[in-house]
Parts: structure tokens; sequence; C-alpha cells
């Protein structure tokens, strides 16, 4: 009777697990209908070789050896903020991330404003940090902000590529 009760809770709580894997999979924090496929008409997976304008910058290793891209006469607003830098990666030929780069307080808050405008807040993991993310079916976004180096970062990318990238790493 022991035994039958405990594989009963083993099997209860493998089920558990398995539908909670299952509903994360399915979660979305973005506002329905606004999650990005790419940024500034450039799709994810799109080839490098049709996108204009693209330099190399660098590469980043730790990124399955993604080269990075900046975008000549790249428009660097968002809005009313003013942006560092944008940084465009590429795997493999394939547009597989972006990343932009404010400085200062007050971009830091537009662009904070401007991206919960159009995505929804994100999830925040502690609410005494300004760090956010949001989880979509092909895109993952965080949202962070360094006070110490008073620089925010906005980082989008391609969930299809990132599993690749993860895949080929092992």
């Amino acid at each position: 009777m022991i035994k039958r009760n405990i594989l009963c809770l083993l099997t209860g709580l493998i089920v558990l697990f398995a539908m909670n894997d299952l509903s994360a999979e399915m979660i979305t924090y973005f506002n329905p209908g606004v999650e990005p496929d790419g940024f500034r008409g450039i799709k994810w997976g799109q080839s490098l070789d049709s996108v204009e304008g693209m330099k190399q910058i660098g590469v980043e290793v730790s990124d399955s050896g993604s080269m990075i891209y900046k975008k000549e006469r790249d428009r660097l607003k968002l809005g009313y903020v003013e942006l560092e830098k944008i940084e465009y990666y590429f795997w493999k030929d394939r547009f597989s991330k972006v990343v932009i780069y404010v400085k200062g307080p007050a971009n830091w808050k537009g662009l904070q404003e401007a991206t919960f405008e159009r995505f929804g807040r994100g999830y925040q993991p502690e609410s005494t940090k300004e760090d956010y993310a949001w989880y979509g079916n092909t895109t993952r976004m965080l949202l962070s902000y360094d006070e110490k180096e008073k620089r925010g970062i906005l980082t989008m990318f391609s969930r299809e590529i990132s599993i690749l990238q993860q895949k080929n790493d092992w």
C-alpha cells in the first residue's frame, strides 16, 4: 500500500513538472499581437547578404561565434530616445540578435517607457532590479539597466536560432 502511494505521488509530481514545463513554453509576456519577428525590417534568420550597409565590428565568442555588425547610416534614435549604439548579430550568416545601448538615466527611462508601452511590462524576476524579460514563440527580449555604468541595454533575439546555438555549443 505504501509503495503504491509513493508511486502515485511520484507519478503526480512528474505530470506536474511536465505540465509546468509545457505551460512555461506557452507563456508569452508580450502584449497580444506585438511580438517582434526581427528588428527594423530585418527578420530573424534573414541572410546577411540580403541586408545592405552592414559593417563587421567584432566577433562574439560566447555566442557560438556570432559576427557583430553595425548598420551604416543607422538611425540612433528610438522615438525621442537617443541610442548610444545598435549591434546586429549574425550567426552562420543569419540574423540572430540585436543589442541596443543607451547611456544616461533620461535615455534609460525613455527606452524603458517605450518598450513597456509597445510590448507590455514583461517579467521582472526581482522587484529591486531594473531587469525585465519577455518570452514569446519566436522572440526573447531582455531589458536591463546598470546603475553603476548608467547604461541601459535592450537585447532581442531569435528563440529558434538561440536553441540551435546552444545545441552547437554542446
